[in-house]
């Protein structure tokens, strides 16, 4: 590398990518399950960590959406991860809640070049004469409490190098998170801002579904800005993330002959399937007059959309023809989501899949 030019490491980091979620393995109910849309887009992230402009790749925990799953599903997604350090770009992997705080039938993850935090872990990583040390644990419950002793262990700050990353899957204070942006202030699991050692330069943290980063402001450090970064979930959970931009991002560190060190960040989008709350105006008056009423109600979403159709209190439900969810799957095209939920007079909710 040229002696003027700046040394330079790109990390690809993601999290949540929660495969398994709704694999309907043991449903009755005959539906398009969601399983597809997460590993769609976890291949479309690992294909973009394969291009030769990246240099390792960070996961911020809940590889997957439960702890017990198939082991086949471990063993096929550690094997697609594995494809990563093949050509050379290691992996590294905080467990997250999901995965209570570790990786399921770990002997699948056994494999060289992915690095999983599952204790005090340090790794260190080295291109273009920069060396980087990523630090990190498993989620905690009892993270406001543990995080000095964390950092402490792994954060030494007699180690020489360039950058010090820390890579977890907590909520910080500060973080935010749903269509209402709850914010996180306290609670035993969410780590406060002034917990951060001063000599960490960067917090790659998951968890948290909705995209993001802090800017903490710290008087007492050689850095005064650290950035915490959230590249939220891959796909929509929830239809509290119906607003939200799904994908990863991707971080520069540079560090300028002169000694100053720089961080940059962009967001890459991924194709996150539309979701919406339709809230219906009326009951179809009966069944004959189903598929009029469906394309009344619902003609206008994507074919490929995610939608929950509210029945309020509004509505009289004593004139008129209730809908089952299998009915309107049978009317609506085969690649949308449907769901159904009732609210009563008397505020009650029951939600039909």
């Amino acid at each position: 590398m040229d002696n003027e030019s700046p040394r330079h490491v790109r990390i690809l980091f993601f999290a949540d990518s929660h495969l398994g979620f709704d694999n309907g393995l043991r449903s009755r109910i005959q539906r398009r399950r969601r399983s597809d849309d997460f590993e769609r887009n976890f291949h479309a992230v690992i294909r973009r960590g394969l291009e030769n402009d990246i240099d390792l790749v960070v996961h911020g925990g809940d590889v997957f959406y439960r702890s017990r799953i198939p082991p086949e599903l471990v063993s096929d997604t550690f094997r697609c991860l594995g494809e990563l350090p093949k050509n050379g770009k290691p992996v590294y992997l905080a467990p997250g809640n999901h995965e209570r705080s570790r990786i399921p039938y770990p002997l699948f993850a056994l494999i060289p070049g992915i690095y999983i935090f599952n204790g005090f872990n340090s790794f260190v990583f080295e291109k273009y004469d920069l060396r980087l040390l990523l630090s990190g644990f498993p989620y905690s419950d009892h993270a406001r409490s543990y995080i000095q002793t964390y950092c402490n262990r792994s954060m030494d700050d007699d180690y020489l190098c360039d950058f010090r990353i820390l890579c977890i899957h907590q909520a910080v204070e500060g973080s935010m998170a749903g269509i209402q942006n709850y914010t996180f202030r306290s609670g035993d699991d969410v780590v406060p801002v002034d917990a951060f050692p001063a000599n960490i330069d960067l917090v790659l943290s998951g968890h948290i579904h909705k995209a993001q980063v802090l800017r903490i402001q710290r008087q007492s450090s050689p850095v005064s800005m650290l950035p915490v970064i959230y590249p939220g979930s891959i796909e929509r959970t929830s239809f509290a993330e119906r607003d939200e931009s799904k994908g990863f991002f991707l971080v520069d560190l540079k560090k300028e002959c002169d000694g100053l060190k720089r961080i940059e960040w962009t967001f890459s989008e991924l194709p996150a399937r539309p979701m919406f709350v339709h809230t219906a105006r009326s009951l179809p008056r009966s069944s004959d007059s189903l598929p009029e009423w469906v394309d009344s109600e619902l003609g206008h979403y994507q074919d490929d959309a995610i939608i929950k159709i509210i029945f309020n209190q509004n509505i009289d439900c004593r004139h008129g023809f209730k809908p089952s969810a299998a009915l309107l799957r049978n009317l609506l095209p085969q690649t949308m989501n449907i769901s159904i939920q009732w609210v009563s007079s008397c505020g009650e909710e029951r939600r039909i899949r």
